[in-house]
């Protein structure tokens, strides 16, 4: 999303960026490659600071100790990506069932791997994962071992189906049509694109981080699998 922002200004002033505070600057390497973004500036090279970096997010108005309050009058935008060795467009479906476990924000958003394993199963294609985690059973995996081996696999999928998260966020600035997977944590009408198919009942976003959430579990439960399939049929 932050790559978005980068675009924009550069558009409008014909100059570089660097995400921080004014004094301190932010790099990702989801930015590399980015002609907009630098990572380290020439001399007297005229650029603009954006103030979007880990701990001051537009989508973000606070986090307390146990939840984060999203900015409703957010909405996210697709940024850019420039994978370094992009795989030639195929006729396979990448899925991503694993959520970061560790932590309960990831936890709060898991649909259940063994509904990820019931969906696979019901529809003969072509399907890829990557990554580390629980594995799926006969499908093929694809050992990741730094984020843009994960965008050049995902810049080559027909389809990505996935909850919300980072490969969402790629799939939008790389143009793949995806199915995402919202709950009660968060919400499309923020962090969601209009060009996804994002499957939501309309729960309110809870934001919850600090623990294991009912409210989040019960509003991912409500997504069954043949609404994926269904899904999944539409949009191949």
């Amino acid at each position: 999303m932050a790559t978005a922002d980068a675009k924009k200004v550069n558009e409008a002033y014909a100059v570089r960026v660097q995400f921080g505070d004014g004094k301190k600057s932010y790099w990702n390497e989801v930015f590399d490659r980015n002609p907009r973004i630098a990572k380290t500036l020439e001399p007297n090279e005229q650029f603009a600071w954006l103030p979007n970096y880990p701990g001051n997010r537009p989508y973000i108005n606070v986090v307390t100790k146990d939840r984060i309050v999203f900015n409703p009058d957010f909405k996210a935008s697709a940024g850019e990506l420039f994978p370094s060795k992009p795989k030639p467009k195929g006729d396979y479906i990448l899925i991503e069932p694993n959520v970061k476990r560790t932590f309960n924000i990831g936890r709060n958003k898991d649909w259940g791997f063994g509904n990820w394993q019931k969906l696979v199963k019901k529809l003969d294609a072509e399907w890829y994962q990557m990554g580390e985690g629980d594995k799926l059973d006969k499908y093929k995996h694809i050992p990741t071992k730094t984020i843009d081996d994960a965008f050049n696999i995902l810049a080559g999928a027909k389809l990505l189906v996935t909850t919300d998260g980072a490969l969402h966020h790629a799939a939008a600035a790389m143009g793949i049509t995806s199915i995402v997977l919202w709950g009660g944590l968060a919400s499309p009408e923020n962090l969601g694109y209009d060009s996804h198919i994002n499957l939501w009942h309309g729960d309110e976003p809870c934001g919850t981080h600090s623990k294991k959430c009912n409210h989040c579990k019960q509003a991912m439960a409500k997504i069954s699998i043949d609404e994926v399939l269904t899904a999944i049929k539409g949009a191949l």
